[in-house]
Formats: structure tokens, C-alpha cells, sequence
């Protein structure tokens, strides 16, 4: 059914062999135009305009009917552009043409009755119309005129794999909407999802490109949500589809889907590990132990179970428990081993809760079982069984001692050491879904069709409860995120609710730390890396060349906008002097183009004031007119009545004399009627007779006037109405005088306008002129300095002709030339390559000399060090000799007394011999010996490389014979500081030898000879200092000549 978009009281209806167009007249519906849809079957409809309906069929036709006629078909996923007939003038026949149509439709249909080609959810909108064709399509048409439509887009909508139904049945189009401004399209399918798109788009006529339509707000689970989990470091959680086999991830701050993963195999449990970075998920196949990514969900580890229908990490993360059957499997997060086994349900377990310290688990099933797990020792510590009922959740403290369960009664049971301690009737209806919260001091439980039950903990024998109602079907899971601020639920549905758990009383959540950091694979990672860094190479090398040539164009434009203002400057004064006296022809023409508007104005006043003037004359007579006729009409409307009134009144008159007649003829003859009774029957009759004849004749004759004076008061009502219609006419003339009045004040406004506007234009268009000039000015210069420099060129390629003959001529010439020189270059080329290489093996020379410098130096300093540290050991030696000589002196004085002298030898035995400062100092001594003999195996593995490399230097050419002499000198210096230090070595043995037998001699000799070898030693480092500086400039000098020598070589090449 469609209503008119203007005529609220015109309707149109369609169905199976319907189609009726009715409108409303006295309360009563009333069918009119085009019915014969026998067999047509119908499925949209609606008003592309006040007299046009276009209806949809179920084989795929548009059927166009205009002011209740069937106008066309057409095929509407094939018809590209759709031309209306213009509409039939009056009387025409239309009979023929509507049945043909009919007959066509109907061998259409017969021939087209394969397939879903249903037209549905036709929508009229003010640019067009669009409908829902073949699955997953909306095709649109743009207006383009009263009787000229064309397809502009065809949108399409995206599927998605749902189990057991096709992606045709997923994406079937149900309802189409058009926003207010007609710039938005909205879309839903079977899917639990609304599409939209911008109409704007459609705007190209491009009818074979396909736009899809966008989701609106986030891509939700279609279908019922069968498992959710939360994490503790991070504000996500996770959901997965029995339908649509999709995983989400979800952001419960923001409300934002994070990730979405579509898989092959159905997906039955997921489970988030507290750290948010892994996942457990159970499918039909295998038990999968995935990594979380940025965009995606990686295998990390498979397990051989078979649609896992719950799954859960342990508050830690260490373990995770799988429902496998009736039996629940423990195992190892880091080994991905089986630890334990837990047998004892024998029906489906519905759920099962960790407790926060990990060391026991809590599960319940269908068989009315809830059963206390060790999961240290992997035994059964408890047990709780219920034959009536069959339990559906449980939630435990977090300290393991109380337990919640409920079930299918409505009933929560509270056990407490395997005993269940009490029994807290809710609602007479099954309970799906119970969590706790101990620091909140609450306990939520879900009921049928969504309802949520917040219970005040803990529980009292009447519980206090408040319900929540958003959901509109059962809720399948309910989960508290770490912090106890957000409850999520999850319904049948796939109805995802997010509910702010707010508190009177002031509690503050476990400040946690939220963690940002994701996993990403190294492949994945380097991958970014390089491709952010080959981005920032182009960038800089796109700035490096957008400077480049801004800083060309600049100095361009520069030289050419000093050319340009050189020559509008002479240019700008010429046209100056123009300009002043186009300024005064413009303003002349302005005077007389005002003067003679003012005289049109004036001329058109005069002229309106007469039509006025006689408009009103006319109407004055016009009035007069009616007037006159209307007292006529009075005069003529009395005297008719008048005479009426005296027919009447003569009538009366007439009928009342002869009735005075019969009576007195009567009475005279009464007395004659038993004799006459004959004759008077038969008088009697005559008289009737006579009477019925009078009245008819009377009749007749007024019958006769007064049809007479009806014909002339409706000739007169006729020209009433004639007069009223001219005086209508008058007005309506005199209404659209004032109009076009009142148009021409606009015209003339508007002229007003176009003057201006021409002017400005006259104003552009004389700019315009003067560009035009400037660039002919222009292009006449740089075509005279173009010839110019042609000629010029001319006459330089001749010259340059005569002289590339005399060049040829020269070059052969020169060829001849070059060719022994050639060789000698090659030969030149090839010593200084020799060069170059010898000047390399100088420099490695030369670094190893400043090197051995630099160690020298060295090595003199930590002598230096040592010398000093030998001093102080002197020093104290000295100071100790002193010391046993004055106690030997004393020991001398009783060489005659044996005992004393023996106590007293004792005592220094003792006080020296025993002292450690000696041992310390001969092992100084044997230290000091090893460095000595390692330095002079350093020198001596020295020498041999140089007697090497002098061989080797001695085997090569001889070029550079001032530097074989210096390395001459040098090793000849080098044999007599090794002489010299050979020396120094025996003289430092000696002074050990000294220092060991008699050390407290040395004393100022010693410090003599140290400042002898040092001022020696100065001497020689600066001698080869010198020396190394001398060889560098030489090499430098080197460096420079063979730079001069491959100069000339290139310039001869």
C-alpha cells in the first residue's frame, strides 16, 4: 500500500492478481483506473509523482500507470533509461493499447517465470526513484525530466557466510529509506546490521559500476553469541558467533570493534589469557592456543579436542581448563602439557570458575552436579548433586568458600562445604547466567527474554533485587570486567550490551595499569620498518627536488616579472592617458542613458495612469450596468407575481359566480326534481363534464403562463450569469494589470541590474582589451628579437661550418700527433700507478712510525712512573738499612754476653726478617724482570719486520732513492737506540744487583743517571719527529705531482 504524496485521500494498493487505486468520496472508498492484474503478482509499490505510480512484479517488471492508466512495462534489471509516453488528450481511445500491453506482460511472464527477479522495496524520492532488484542490489534512477528517467548507480550490498543458509538469503534487501535531504540511503538485509551510502555518489553515469554499502556504527555478530571473555591488563574482550563463525575483539571504554576474524570451521568457546596478548579457541576441528596480532589471530599450538564447548584461563594464566564431553582437561600454558583430567559429570557442563589464588575450580552441568576440583593435586575435594534440578551457572567468592549456583527452578543456591546452607527463591522462571562481584557487594543473575537481576549481596532469606531490561531474548554469556566497573552481556540474539556498574557508595577499583602493547611478528615488523623508511627517503628526495625547482622557478619568475614590470610601467601610463578619456565618453553616455530612463519611467507612469483610469471607467459602467439589470429583473420578478395574484383572485371570483348560479337555478328547480330526476342525472353529468373540462382549460392556461415566464426569468438568470462571469472576467483583467504592473516595475529593476551588470562587463572587456594589446605588444617584441636571433644563428652556423673545416683539418693533423704521445701517456700512466702504490705503503710506514712514537712515549712515562715508585722504595730501604744498622750497633756492645746477644738477634730476626715488605719487593723485582725481557722480545720481532720490508723495498725499482736512504738512516737508528737499549737493559740489571746487595748507595748517582737517559731519549723522539714531518710534506708533494700529471693526461685524452 502507498498513499499519494499529495492527495492524503488517494491510495494504491497491490498484491497476488492485485492492484487498486482508491479514493475516499463521502466515507466511502471508491476504486477507479487500471485493475486488470489477474495474473500479475505484485510486491512493491509506490508514487513517483502526484499522477504516476510505478508498481514492481515478481518476475522482475516495472508496470508504469498514469492517472489510472497502464502506460508500459518495462524489465527492470536490463531497462537503462525509461521514456514516458506524454499523456493521451481527451476522448482518445485507450482500450486497445492497455489490453496489448496486458498480453505482452503475460507472455513475459510466462517466459520469464524462472529465478528470484522480484522488484521490491520500490522508493519514490524527489531526484528519482530506486528499488531492490536481484539479490544484494539496489538499483537507482535519476530524473532527468517530467518523461525521461535513467538508471544512475546500482549499489550493491556485501554478505557474509552464515551456516546453514546462502549468501543470497543473507543479503536479500528487506527495507530502503531515504533521509530527509535525499543525500543518504539507508539498507537492511536478514543480516542484524543497517547499511548506508551517499546518493550524492550516484550522480555518474556509469550503470555497470558497483558501490557498496557501508556499514553503520560496528560490525556485529549476527546471530546468537555463544561465548565471552575479559582480561585483566587490558580494556578488551572477546566474543565469538555460532552463525557467522566470527571472532571480535571489542574495546569496552571506547565501544569500538578492534578486530573481527571470520574462520572456515564453526567456533564453539574462546578464552582471552589475563595478559589480553593470547587466546584459547575451541572449533569443530581442533583446540587452537592463538596469538593475538594487531590485525589478525596466528596458530600458535593445536590441540586434538573436538568442539570444546567452554574453555577458561585460571586467574594467573599459568593453566587453562577445556570441556571436553563430560571430562575437563587441565593444561600448561608455557609446556602445552596435560596435567590433570576430571571425571564425574554425566551430562553437558555448562560452566565452570576459577578461584582468584588458582588453586581450585568449580564446575556444574545438566546432571544437576557441581563438583569442587584441586587443581594442585588434580582431585575432587567436594560435591553437591540435585536430581530435580539442572544447573546452568555457578559463581564463587574469591576465596573459594562459598559457592552460588543456579538452575532452572529460579532458584539460587548458596553451598558451603559441599552442603548447600540456603536456597533463595528469585522468579518463577529459569536462571541463564549468575556473576559476582564481592567488592561491589553485588550479584547479577539473568532470567528469560534479557531481564537482569541486581541482587544485594550477600544474600538475605527475601532477596532485594532491582531488573534491568534491554535485551529482548534470553541472554546466553554475562561477564564482569577485572576492575568490577562494566558488566557485559550477550543474548541469543546477537545483542552485545555494555552496562556502567556505578555505585552510591564511593569504591574505588584495583589501580591497574592498562596495558598498550601488542604482538607483531619480526617478519611483519621489519617489513614497516623499511617501508617507513624507503617513505621517508622519497619524502626527503621529493623535498630535496620541490627545493630544487622552487628555487628555479623563483629566479625564473623573478627575471621575467622584472622584464614584465619594465615593460607595463612604459605600457600602464600609455593606457593611463586611454583610460582618462574612455572615462569621459563613458560618462557621457551615462547622462544621456539616465536621462532617457528617466524619461521611459516617466512615459511608462503616464501610460499606467491611463490604463487605470479606463480599467475603472469600465468597471463604473460595467456596475451600472449590473445595477440597471438588476432592478429590471425585480420590476420584471413583482409584475409576474402581481399578475399571478390577480389570475388567482379572478379565478375565485369566476368560480364563486357560477357556483351562486347552479344554486339559485337550483332552488328554483327543487321543486321540479322528482320529475326531472332523469333529466337532472343526466344534466347532472353534463354539468360535471363541463366543470372538469372549465378546470382543465383553466389549468392549461396557467400551466401555459407559467412555463412562459419560467423561459424568460431563466434567459434572464442566463444573462445574470453571463454579466457575472464578465464582471469576473473584468476583475481578473484588472488583477492581472496590477500584475503585470508590478512585473514591469520588476522588469525594470532588473534592467536596472543589467545596466550594471553591463557596465562592469564593458569595464572587464576593456581590462580585457588592454591585456589583449599588451600581449600582442608583447608577442610582436619576442617575435622581432626571435628573428633577430635567427639571423644571428644564421650566420653563426655558417662560421661555424668554416670553421669545423679548418677543426677537421686540425684534427687530423693532431691524431697524428697524439698517437705516440698516447704511448707515453700509457707508460706515464703505469709509473705512477707504481708511485701511488709506494706513496700508500709510505703512508702505512709512516702511521706505524708515529704509532711506535706514540708507544715510546707511553712506555717513557710509565718508566717514569716506575722510577719514581723505585725512589720511594730506596728512600724507605735506606731509612730501614739506618734502622738495622743502630740495632746491630746495640747488639754489638753485648758480644760479651752470648744470652743477651742471642735474645737481641732473635728480636731483630723477628722484627725484620719476618716482615712481608720483602717478599713483596723481590716479587716487584722478578715482575720488573719478565716486563724487561717482554719489551726486548717486542723490539726484536720490530726489527725483523723492518729487515723484512727493507728486503722487500730493495727488490722493487729504485724510483725513489732519497727514500730508500732515509729508511737507511732510519734502520741504522733504529739498530742504535736497540744497542742503546740493550745497554740501558744491563745497566738497570746492574743497578738491581746493586739494589739488592747494597741499596742504600744509590742515591744521588742514580737520580743523575736517570736525567741523563731521559734528556737523550727527549732528543731522539724529537729527531724522529722531525723526521716523520719531513717524510709527510715529501709525500704530500708526491700526491700533488701525480695529481698535476692525471690532469694532463685527461686533457690530452
Amino acid at each position: 500500500m502507498a498513499p499519494n504524496p499529495s492527495d492524503p485521500s488517494t491510495i494504491v494498493l497491490v498484491g497476488a492478481s492485485l492492484f487498486r487505486l482508491l479514493t475516499i468520496q463521502e466515507s466511502v472508498w471508491k476504486q477507479y483506473g487500471f485493475q486488470k492484474a489477474d495474473l500479475l503478482s505484485f510486491t512493491s509499490v509506490c508514487w513517483i509523482s502526484a499522477e504516476r505510480v510505478m508498481a514492481g512484479t515478481k518476475d522482475g517488471r516495472l508496470v508504469f500507470v498514469e492517472n489510472g492508466e497502464l502506460r508500459a512495462t518495462f524489465n527492470a534489471m536490463e531497462v537503462t533509461t525509461i521514456n514516458f509516453l506524454p499523456p493521451r488528450k481527451e476522448g482518445e481511445e485507450t482500450t486497445d493499447s492497455s489490453s496489448q500491453i496486458i498480453a505482452s506482460m503475460t507472455s513475459k511472464i510466462e517466459a520469464t517465470s524462472d529465478g528470484d527477479r522480484s522488484v521490491r522495496c520500490l522508493t519514490g524520492y524527489v531526484k528519482g526513484f530506486l528499488f531492490a532488484g536481484a539479490p544484494g542490489l539496489v538499483l537507482v534512477f535519476g530524473k532527468e525530466s517530467n518523461l525521461r528517467y535513467v538508471k544512475k548507480n546500482v549499489f550493491h550490498v556485501e554478505g557474509c557466510k552464515i551456516k546453514n543458509q546462502s549468501l543470497q538469503e543473507t543479503h536479500l534487501v528487506h527495507r530502503l529509506c531515504v533521509s530527509p535531504e535525499m543525500d543518504k540511503l539507508l539498507c537492511t538485509t536478514q543480516r542484524s546490521q543497517i547499511f548506508w551510502i551517499e546518493l550524492s555518489d550516484s550522480s555518474s553515469n556509469k550503470s555497470n559500476f558497483q558501490k557498496s554499502f557501508k556499514l553503520m556504527g560496528e560490525k556485529i555478530h549476527h546471530g546468537p553469541i555463544i561465548s565471552l571473555s575479559t582480561c585483566a591488563w587490558k580494556n578488551i574482550f572477546m566474543t565469538c558467533g555460532e552463525l557467522d563463525q566470527t571472532v571480535s575483539l571489542w574495546d569496552y571504554t571506547t565501544f569500538q570493534l578492534l578486530m573481527s576474524h571470520t574462520f572456515q570451521e564453526s567456533v564453539f568457546c574462546v578464552s582471552l589469557h589475563p595478559t589480553g596478548l593470547y587466546a584459547v579457541i575451541g572449533f569443530s576441528d581442533k583446540l587452537r592456543f592463538m596469538l593475538v596480532l594487531i590485525n589478525q589471530l596466528q596458530v600458535y599450538h593445536e590441540f586434538p579436542i573436538k568442539g570444546a564447548q567452554e574453555v577458561a584461563f585460571s586467574q594467573n594464566g599459568h593453566l587453562f581448563a577445556v570441556v571436553d564431553e563430560t571430562f575437563i582437561l587441565i593444561y600448561s600454558t608455557i609446556t602445552f602439557q596435560l596435567l590433570y583430567t576430571f571425571k564425574g559429570h554425566c551430562d553437558t557442563i555448562k560452566s565452570m570458575v576459577w578461584t582468584k589464588d588458582d588453586g581450585n575450580m568449580f564446575s556444574c552441568g545438566l546432571d544437576g552436579a557441581m563438583y569442587q576440583w584441586d587443581t594442585f593435586r588434580g582431585k575432587r575435594v567436594g560435591d553437591v548433586a540435585s536430581k530435580s534440578c539442572q544447573y546452568s551457572d555457578v559463581a564463587v567468592t574469591a576465596e573459594g568458600k562459598i559457592v552460588y549456583v543456579i538452575g532452572n527452578e529460579g532458584v539460587i543456591s548458596q553451598i558451603e562445604n559441599s552442603v548447600v546452607v540456603s536456597r533463595t527463591d528469585l522468579i518463577n522462571a529459569p536462571l541463564d547466567c549468575i556473576v559476582l562481584s564481592e567488592k561491589r557487594k553485588l550479584l547479577f543473575v539473568s532470567s528469560l527474554n534479557g531481564v537482569i537481576l541486581s541482587i544485594r549481596y550477600p544474600l538475605l532469606p527475601t532477596a532485594e533485587f532491582e531488573e534491568h531490561v534491554m535485551h529482548n531474548s534470553n541472554i546466553s554469556c554475562m561477564l564482569l570486567t577485572y576492575n568490577y566497573d562494566y558488566l557485559i552481556t550477550a543474548s541469543v540474539d546477537g545483542c552485545l550490551c555494555i552496562w556502567k556498574v556505578i555505585m552510591k557508595d564511593s569504591y574505588e577499583s584495583e589501580a591497574l595499569v592498562q596495558s598498550k602493547e601488542i604482538l607483531i611478528s619480526k617478519d611483519d615488523l621489519a617489513e614497516k620498518i623499511h617501508y617507513i623508511t624507503e617513505l621517508k627517503s622519497r619524502i626527503v628526495e621529493m623535498e630535496n627536488e620541490h627545493d630544487y625547482v622552487t628555487k628555479k622557478m623563483e629566479t625564473k619568475y623573478e627575471e621575467e616579472t622584472a622584464k614584465l614590470l619594465e615593460y607595463y610601467n612604459s605600457v600602464i601610463e600609455d593606457f593611463k592617458k586611454k583610460n582618462h578619456e574612455l572615462e569621459t565618453e563613458h560618462k557621457v553616455k551615462l547622462n544621456r542613458i539616465q536621462a532617457e530612463i528617466v524619461q521611459l519611467n516617466e512615459d511608462h507612469l503616464q501610460d499606467m495612469q491611463n490604463i487605470e483610469n479606463k480599467y475603472n471607467r469600465k468597471l463604473v459602467e460595467e456596475y451600472d450596468k449590473y445595477q440597471q439589470f438588476e432592478s429590471k429583473v425585480q420590476s420584471m420578478k413583482e409584475d409576474f407575481e402581481r399578475q399571478m395574484e390577480e389570475q388567482q383572485m379572478q379565478k375565485l371570483k369566476e368560480i364563486e359566480k357560477i357556483t351562486s348560479e347552479f344554486q339559485s337555478e337550483l332552488q328554483s328547480r327543487s321543486l321540479e326534481i322528482s320529475k326531472l330526476q332523469d333529466e337532472l342525472k343526466q344534466k347532472d353529468i353534463n354539468h360535471e363534464e363541463i366543470k372538469v373540462q372549465i378546470e382543465e382549460d383553466a389549468d392549461r392556461e396557467i400551466i401555459n403562463v407559467k412555463i412562459d415566464y419560467e423561459k424568460e426569468l431563466e434567459k434572464e438568470r442566463d444573462n445574470l450569469i453571463q454579466l457575472r462571469r464578465e464582471v469576473g472576467v473584468n476583475k481578473k483583467k484588472f488583477v492581472t494589470a496590477q500584475k503585470e504592473i508590478e512585473n514591469y516595475k520588476i522588469e525594470i529593476g532588473q534592467l536596472r541590474q543589467e545596466h550594471k551588470q553591463y557596465e562592469n562587463k564593458i569595464q572587464v572587456l576593456e581590462k580585457d582589451v588592454e591585456d589583449v594589446l599588451k600581449e600582442i605588444a608583447e608577442r610582436d617584441s619576442i617575435i622581432q628579437e626571435k628573428e633577430k636571433q635567427i639571423a644571428a644563428t644564421k650566420s653563426k652556423v655558417t662560421e661555424l661550418e668554416k670553421f669545423k673545416y679548418v677543426l677537421n683539418y686540425k684534427i687530423s693533423d693532431l691524431k697524428h700527433q697524439i698517437l705516440p704521445k698516447d704511448q707515453e701517456i700509457l707508460e706515464k700512466n703505469a709509473v705512477i700507478k707504481d708511485i701511488k702504490t709506494e706513496i700508500e705503503d709510505l703512508k702505512k710506514e709512516t702511521a706505524a712510525s708515529k704509532y711506535r712514537a706514540e708507544t715510546a712515549e707511553r712506555k717513557l712515562l710509565a718508566l717514569k712512573t716506575e722510577l719514581m715508585k723505585e725512589q720511594e722504595k730506596n728512600h724507605n730501604l735506606y731509612l730501614l738499612l739506618d734502622k738495622i744498622r743502630i740495632d746491630i750497633y746495640s747488639a754489638s756492645c753485648l758480644l760479651q754476653d752470648p744470652k743477651k746477644l742471642k735474645e737481641i738477634v732473635l728480636k731483630l730476626h723477628h722484627n725484620y726478617s719476618a716482615d712481608d715488605r720483602f717478599e713483596k719487593i723481590q716479587e716487584k723485582q722478578l715482575a720488573t724482570l719478565s716486563e724487561f725481557n717482554e719489551q726486548r722480545e717486542y723490539l726484536e720481532n720490530m726489527i725483523k719486520t723492518l729487515t723484512n720490508r727493507l728486503k722487500k723495498q730493495s727488490e722493487k725499482p729504485s724510483t725513489l732513492n732519497k727514500m730508500m736512504k732515509e729508511n737507511n738512516a732510519l734502520m741504522e737508528d733504529i739498530n742504535r737506540f736497540q744497542s742503546e737499549l740493550k745497554q740501558v737493559q744491563s745497566k738497570t740489571e746492574k743497578y738491581k744487583k746493586l739494589l739488592q746487595e747494597r741499596p742504600f748507595k744509590a742515591t744521588e748517582p742514580q737520580d743523575t743517571l736517570i736525567a741523563d737517559e731521559r734528556k737523550f731519549y727527549r732528543c731522539k723522539i724529537n729527531d724522529q719527529q722531525a723526521k716523520i714531518k719531513s717524510l709527510e710534506e715529501e709525500v704530500e708533494a708526491l700526491q700533488s705531482r701525480i695529481m698535476q700529471t692525471e690532469k694532463v693526461n685527461e686533457l690530452s685524452t
